[in-house]
């Protein structure tokens, strides 16, 4: 049985993937000032979502059966096989984006080649070679931080939410601030690892914590009175988060953005708001599956329409470059599905090439 979408949720994953998606093209705006400038706040948001979702995971997983090292294998398998093919649908079109107008079949192998870090999630390791589609810094991080996180919470449960995560989250809150002053550009290297993975420890550890509290607060019933509340807070913090990275890039705020941004999650996953019946309609169910399709679709586009388009200034290349990114998006996601469904229809026949059956 399917489990049931949070279609708000699902709404602000969009919103926040068109945010990073304005963001992003700051690589066309040359000396022209960008729209939100600060818009990489989204990432955190989306740190948080995906350190929730593992809790949430986590908790639905009663098999004590299994030793911590194959549980966490086949959490990771199971989250790794849930982005899948899309990060490779989306990387094949990112090269060859990437490659148009200069087509040298020695510099594209060699650019292959040094491309398997990427393709094998570890780039933010340190091992950051060629990338064919930048933002996929984040799926690295995300999954290194899970490999670390998920073992502890599966093996310590109430310690790791009450305590570890706790210090976790200030202890990197603390690092972070005292020698970057910022939570943005994922690439400063602090001596073991970048800070892109030190950040998508903090987001997935505060929202596994964020996990934690509501869902205390789902066994609560609430009057309108609160719930109305919790509305205009949680409504509030979303569209203050998104108005001040509209003109405010990376400072000594992140962090309270942070904060502010994992107690609104907290309040839209512990559905004690009044809209969410609101959000109800399978439209926002698929907004959220496609959100994820369009982050993968875009970066890519802003490096190359400057090229694309030389004569053309930032707000005339911006809507090229916004409906590039979601047909591109769309195509990421049904060619996704369609080679799944594919999949699914032939897995037994294409292994069995392969592997005897017993």
């Amino acid at each position: 049985m399917k489990k049931k979408r949070n279609g708000e949720m699902d709404f602000w994953k969009f919103v926040f993937s068109i945010v990073i998606i304005f963001f992003h093209g700051k690589n066309m705006a040359g000396d022209e000032t960008p729209l939100f400038v600060g818009g990489s706040i989204g990432v955190e948001f989306f740190f948080l979502v995906s350190g929730l979702l593992m809790a949430n995971s986590a908790a639905r997983n009663t098999d004590e059966t299994l030793s911590l090292g194959l549980d966490t294998l086949h959490f990771m398998k199971k989250k790794i096989c849930g982005l899948l093919p899309n990060i490779y649908v989306a990387w094949v079109i990112a090269f060859a984006v990437e490659h148009i107008g200069r087509f040298a079949p020695k510099q594209m192998l060699k650019d292959a080649a040094n491309a398997v870090w990427e393709l094998l999630f570890v780039t933010e390791s340190g091992l950051l070679a060629y990338r064919a589609n930048t933002v996929c810094w984040y799926i690295s991080a995300m999954m290194l931080a899970m490999f670390l996180l998920y073992p502890l919470m599966r093996k310590y449960k109430d310690t790791y939410f009450y305590i570890l995560a706790p210090l976790i989250v200030l202890s990197i809150m603390g690092l972070t601030y005292h020698y970057w002053r910022n939570l943005r550009l994922p690439h400063a290297w602090f001596g073991f690892a970048y800070k892109s993975l030190i950040r998508a420890v903090l987001g997935i550890a505060l929202g596994s914590i964020v996990y934690k509290i509501s869902a205390y607060m789902r066994g609560i019933e609430y009057t309108n009175l609160a719930r109305g509340l919790f509305t205009a807070a949680e409504w509030g913090i979303y569209l203050f988060v998104i108005a001040w990275s509209y003109g405010h890039g990376g400072d000594k705020h992140d962090w309270l953005l942070v904060l502010m941004l994992a107690a609104a999650i907290t309040i839209t996953f512990a559905q004690a708001d009044l809209l969410g019946g609101v959000f109800g309609s399978g439209v926002f169910n698929w907004l959220g599956e496609y959100s994820f399709s369009l982050f993968l679709s875009h970066g890519f586009w802003s490096h190359r329409i400057t090229v694309m388009f030389p004569e053309l200034t930032y707000r005339q290349r911006l809507p090229i470059y916004f409906g590039l990114s979601i047909v591109t998006g769309l195509a990421v996601m049904y060619a996704s599905l369609g080679l799944r469904k594919w999949w699914e229809g032939h897995k037994e026949n294409v292994l069995a090439k392969f592997v005897v059956a017993k």
